[in-house]
């Protein structure tokens, strides 16, 4: 019930292009609206509070606000729901392959020269082993961790 309940906002918020800030509701009014218990629905939230998709205001006008995620939670969150859905490994990694561009694209916009020296370094490292299929692999993707973090950096703060 739990998870039916996590898809369900999760699609409404997806569907409805819900705005970071966008108020979802009390969890008195999301109860009644899904028609489930506060148990229930209390455990669906520390779900999606744990995925970065709702946080809850306290006081006057508070609730239950959809959240700005960053570009890596989204992704990470999209490729668990390909697997949840029985997407192969494959297809997984066709769909990161096809994500690639766009990710390196937003690290670009948000790097810093010392981003930009780190990748220079570990270029030259990869190039040094590329010759090794084993070392190769290892050493092609640290760029990628290093892109990854600098995704992390410009995550906006909450």
């Amino acid at each position: 019930m739990v998870d039916s309940v996590v898809e369900r906002m999760e699609r409404i918020i997806i569907e409805r292009r819900l705005p970071a800030g966008y108020r979802f509701g009390t969890k008195q009014e999301l109860c009644e609206q899904f028609g489930i218990a506060p148990a229930t629905l209390g455990e669906a939230l520390r779900v999606l509070r744990g995925r970065g998709v709702i946080e809850a205001r306290p006081g006057p006008g508070g609730g239950l606000f959809v959240t700005e995620r960053s570009p890596r939670l989204r992704l990470a969150h999209s490729v668990m729901r390909l697997r949840e859905h029985g997407a192969t490994v494959n297809e997984v990694v066709a769909v990161l392959d096809a994500l690639d561009e766009a990710v390196i694209s937003d690290a670009a916009v948000h790097r810093t020269d010392e981003d930009l020296k780190d990748l220079d370094d570990l270029m030259e490292q990869v190039a040094a082993v590329w010759h090794d299929p084993v070392d190769g692999l290892h050493a092609n993707w640290k760029p990628q961790r290093r892109i990854a973090e600098t995704m992390r950096y410009c995550a906006p703060s909450t």
